[in-house]
């Protein structure tokens, strides 16, 4: 063996015995639509609330424990199932004056960027899409269990809440009786895919 061949052989099999690293694990989670819910409050006749509800939603959840500044939080609302509480309501809220969910029949949020406040607090900043427009939101989030700690086998709930003004999703009916302030709260339980 030339002294070339002595040195470079150790040299190769040290090198071979060096970890690759991967990169970040992703985790991913499907919303279990029997644990998750969707209310909408807004002030009526300036003294009392009125909430609406969701009954049916799809979603995903994909992040890494090790780099949570990025997050793929994807939540679909089937704006057809809002309940008003009574049929006057649900079908204003339901028609072309407010949801309009024949011509829009989904509510979407996608949430691209997570800061966390603390070990289960932050907020999600994305988009959300109603009766046809999209407009950047951000929710405080609270997680269920640690994302840093999530093993991707274990179901998360990830409760969100924000507030918009429903005029500047073209819901601009009855404004002597409804308030503007819409104040939502998303709850997803999101289960391992």
């Amino acid at each position: 063996m030339t002294m070339r061949r002595f040195f470079v052989l150790p040299l190769c099999l040290s090198l071979a015995a060096v970890p690759v690293s991967a990169g970040p694990t992703q985790l991913n989670y499907v919303l279990s639509s029997a644990g998750s819910n969707v209310t909408a409050k807004v002030a009526y006749l300036a003294v009392s609330k009125k909430t609406a509800t969701f009954k049916d939603m799809t979603g995903t959840l994909a992040f890494s424990p090790t780099s949570l500044g990025d997050i793929n939080l994807d939540v679909k609302i089937d704006a057809r199932t809002l309940d008003g509480g009574d049929k006057w309501t649900t079908d204003t809220l339901k028609g072309d004056s407010f949801f309009d969910v024949a011509k829009f029949p989904y509510i979407i949020f996608r949430g691209t960027g997570l800061t966390m406040a603390g070990k289960l607090t932050g907020s999600v900043t994305g988009e959300l899409t109603a009766h046809g427009v999209t407009k950047p939101v951000t929710l405080a989030v609270t997680f269920s269990r640690a994302p840093s700690e999530a093993d991707g086998k274990s179901a998360i709930t990830v409760t969100g809440k924000t507030s918009i003004n429903r005029t500047h999703y073209g819901m601009n009916s009855y404004n002597a009786f409804v308030g503007k302030k819409v104040n939502i709260t998303i709850t997803a339980q999101m289960a391992p895919k």
